[in-house]
C-alpha cells in the first residue's frame, strides 16, 4: 500500500471510530501534584462547571497521604489521584469493576518527557533517592506546585528534550514508560481487560509523544490497554498547556523563534495564563493494526487534545522518524511544568 493508501486507511479508520456511539465510563487521572496545582489554580481562578479540568482538582482536605484517593463525579465519571502507577493501576481496576462497566475514556494528567511520565512506578521506587526530588514536588505545597508550573522555558532546555526524544537507549530517573507499563500490566492481568473496544486513553502531559521515543511508548501502550484496533492511545508531541483558561482540553506550545520564546517567557511567568501563549500543536495516535502490528500516524493542526472522547481527525500522517543526529546526548532534561533537571543515563 503506498503513502497515499495508507493515509486514507488511516484517516477511514479514525472517522468511524469519531462518530461511533461512546460507551462506558470516563476516568480522570490526576499525579498527586498536578492535582495540587488545579486545587490552587482554581482558588485564584474559580473553574466553571464546564471546565474539563475541574475532574482533576484535589478536594480541599485532601494530602499526600490521602493518595491513593478515589472519588465519583457528579457527571458520572471518575477522578483519581495517584502516586505510584501501582496505585494507579489498581484503582483503575477497582472503578472498573465497582462500576461493572468498561473504561471508555481514560486521561492522565502529569508532567511528563518523551515517552515517559514523572512519577515512581511503585512504593519501593518513591521511597529511593531516585525520587527524591518527585518526593518534594509531591509532598510540597499547592502554591510551590502552582509556580513551578508557571516557569520560563529556555531554549536550551526544548533543544534538550528534542535530542532526549531520539534516545531510545537513555532513561530518566523516577519516571513511567511503557517498560513500567507492561511490568503493571503483568501484575494486575486486568489492566488489559477493563477498556473498551473502541476507548481512548489520553497521555495529558508535556511531550511524551516526541520523537522516536514518543512513538515507541505510543504504540506500545495501545498493546498494554486494547484487544482492539478500534482502541487509540492519545500523545502530546509539543510542551502541553492546562490551566483554568483552556477549559476545552489541553493546548500546546513549543519554541519556535528566539524573538516568540522570548516574548512568550516574558508575559508567561506575569500573567499566569496558559490561553497567552497557546500555538497550533500535533499529537500522536498509537494504534493496534491487525496483522501490521503496532502502529502510530500524527494529527497535525490541532487547537486542544480533547479530553471527552469527542476527537475529530481532518488529516492523519503516517510517522516517518525525522533524521537527526545521535550525537548529542544530553546528560540533564527538564522535567517540563517543572524546575527539575533530571540527571539521563545511557544503557
Amino acid at each position: 500500500m503506498g503513502n497515499r493508501g495508507t493515509i486514507l486507511f488511516i484517516a477511514s479508520l479514525f472517522l468511524t471510530l469519531s462518530i461511533e456511539a461512546r460507551a462506558g465510563i470516563t476516568v480522570h487521572a490526576a499525579e498527586v501534584g498536578v492535582a495540587k496545582f488545579h486545587r490552587h489554580d482554581n482558588s485564584v481562578h474559580p473553574y466553571s462547571s464546564d471546565n474539563i479540568w475541574a475532574a482533576f482538582i484535589a478536594p480541599d482536605e485532601f494530602k499526600f497521604e490521602s493518595v491513593p484517593f478515589t472519588r465519583k463525579n457528579s457527571n458520572g465519571s471518575y477522578t483519581i489521584i495517584f502516586a505510584t502507577l501501582e496505585d494507579l493501576a489498581q484503582s483503575m481496576i477497582k472503578v472498573a469493576h465497582e462500576a461493572q462497566d468498561t473504561i471508555d475514556v481514560f486521561n492522565i494528567n502529569g508532567h511528563g518527557a518523551p515517552g515517559v511520565m514523572w512519577f515512581p512506578k511503585d512504593q519501593k521506587t518513591m521511597n529511593s533517592f531516585s525520587c527524591s526530588d518527585w518526593v518534594e514536588a509531591a509532598k510540597g505545597g499547592d502554591e510551590a506546585n502552582y509556580n513551578q508550573y508557571y516557569s520560563a522555558v529556555s531554549k536550551e532546555d526544548i533543544m534538550m528534550i528534542r535530542y532526549f526524544a531520539e534516545q531510545i537507549s537513555a532513561t530518566i530517573p523516577c519516571t513511567v514508560g511503557l517498560k513500567e507499563w507492561q511490568a503493571a500490566a503483568q501484575k494486575f492481568p486486568d489492566l488489559k481487560n477493563i477498556f473498551s473496544d473502541n476507548g481512548v486513553a489520553h497521555f495529558v502531559s508535556c511531550t511524551v509523544g516526541l520523537g522516536k521515543r514518543g512513538d515507541s511508548f505510543s504504540k506500545g501502550m495501545a498493546s498494554v490497554f486494547f484487544h482492539s484496533s478500534k482502541g487509540r492511545v492519545e500523545t502530546s508531541l509539543p510542551l502541553g498547556l492546562g490551566d483554568w483558561s483552556m477549559p476545552e482540553g489541553m493546548g500546546f506550545w513549543d519554541y519556535l523563534t528566539d524573538e516568540q520564546l522570548e516574548h512568550d517567557n516574558k508575559i508567561y511567568v506575569e500573567n499566569k495564563r496558559d490561553r497567552d501563549i497557546m500555538q497550533k500543536g500535533s499529537v500522536r495516535v498509537g494504534y493496534l493494526a491487525g496483522l501490521r502490528g503496532e502502529e502510530s500516524a500524527i494529527v497535525a493542526n490541532r487547537d486542544f487534545m480533547f479530553l471527552d472522547g469527542h476527537e475529530t481527525h481532518d488529516i492523519l500522517v503516517p510517522w516517518v522518524p525525522a533524521r537527526t543526529s545521535n550525537s548529542i546526548r544530553p546528560m540533564r532534561v527538564r522535567i517540563p511544568g517543572t524546575k527539575v533537571h533530571a540527571a539521563v543515563s545511557y544503557r
